[in-house]
């Protein structure tokens, strides 16, 4: 694996930058030099030399990626750089890059500023967006003692060649896309248990006497509420290194713990009920996909055979309540870790 203790030491030299260039409306091509180039050759990879990284890739549609990272003269990683101030949100940005990677039969790809990595999987079936495995930022305002700069070299560590070798990156994307696939399986099983899995459930209780109607209501409330308790990439002090005995949650530092939103409010102040209810009870009904996913309910607005509707709803979070207003267009998906920071940025969590 690559050598954490240089990624480290290139990660704070070049925090120290970040300040400085901020919005300083920095080109691609400077961004490329001062922020990214750095960080590839502390993960291991020799720019300089054409079998291990070709630079401006020509793709098969004629146009150019900036970086095909090789092993063995094979392109394993393409590498599509942005501005500084880019924010790394434009779906058609995203798909480019994705499909970059996916006509030239690479697996993986990420989308960087210099300051915030984005790393996708381009044969991953769902939409660009959602192919994303995750994200890791050098930015010194989201170090702490819950973010070292240590924890932030080994996620990247997982781009270097060493990794790329040993097909980290592909064990980890298994382990999670099929983790979020059940989940996704299984809110769409308890949401509207079938008869079925009722039945099993009243069988399973011992009880005769409990009404089908009650059982179903009950696997409904009680899904509901786990819902509440929802998987989220957070800090954690140190991830262990790439390669040893870990799970995908211990090594991208994701934990379990409680999430729990405040209800639909219109900008009048009228109450619409939980995010789930009133997900259920809107007319037409919206897709809900559990907590995790809750706020797409109201930005992207699909219906529940999963087709897209041509509204959406324009959300601001606040500690009392989660206030909508309905606009015509259609919507945008929403990570969970802007959830959190429309909840921490309203005071519901800390």
């Amino acid at each position: 694996m690559g050598d954490i203790a240089e990624i480290s030491e290139c990660i704070l030299q070049l925090q120290s930058k970040v300040e400085r260039f901020h919005g300083s409306s920095l080109k691609e091509a400077q961004t490329r030099m001062i922020f990214i180039d750095p960080i590839l050759k502390a993960l291991g990879w020799d720019l300089t030399n054409p079998q291990e990284a070709d630079v401006e890739h020509a793709t098969i549609d004629g146009k150019a990626v900036d970086y095909a990272l090789k092993i063995n003269g094979r392109v394993v990683l393409l590498v599509e750089a942005k501005s500084l101030d880019d924010v790394l949100i434009d779906v058609k940005a995203i798909t480019q890059v994705v499909g970059y990677a996916s006509n030239e039969g690479v697996d993986w790809c990420v989308l960087t500023n210099g300051i915030t990595y984005k790393i996708y999987h381009s044969t991953e079936k769902a939409s660009a967006p959602e192919k994303l495995l995750f994200g890791v930022s050098i930015n010194p305002k989201e170090t702490s003692e819950h973010i070292s700069v240590d924890h932030i070299a080994e996620k990247l560590n997982l781009l270097s060649p060493e990794a790329m070798k040993e097909g980290s990156l592909d064990q980890l994307g298994k382990e999670l896309f099929t983790r979020e696939k059940v989940r996704k399986g299984l809110d769409k099983l308890f949401a509207d248990p079938p008869s079925k899995l009722i039945a099993m459930v009243k069988g399973a209780t011992g009880d005769a006497s409990i009404k089908a109607d009650r059982v179903k209501e009950a696997i409904m409330s009680l899904w509901e509420e786990r819902s509440a308790t929802s998987l989220s990439v957070i800090p954690s002090p140190r991830a262990p290194a790439v390669g040893k005995a870990a799970s995908a949650e211990t090594r991208l530092g994701v934990k379990r713990g409680k999430t729990v939103h405040p209800p639909v409010k219109t900008l009048d102040g009228k109450a619409l009920g939980s995010i789930s209810s009133f997900a259920r009870n809107h007319n037409p009904p919206l897709k809900y996909e559990g907590m995790r996913t809750a706020i797409d309910v109201l930005t992207a607005c699909k219906s529940p055979d999963n087709s897209d509707y041509d509204f959406h709803y324009d959300v601001d979070y606040r500690k009392d309540g989660v206030y909508v207003v309905r606009k015509q267009g259609p919507g945008y998906r929403t990570f969970q870790r802007d959830v959190d920071d429309m909840r921490r940025k309203a005071g519901f969590i800390d």
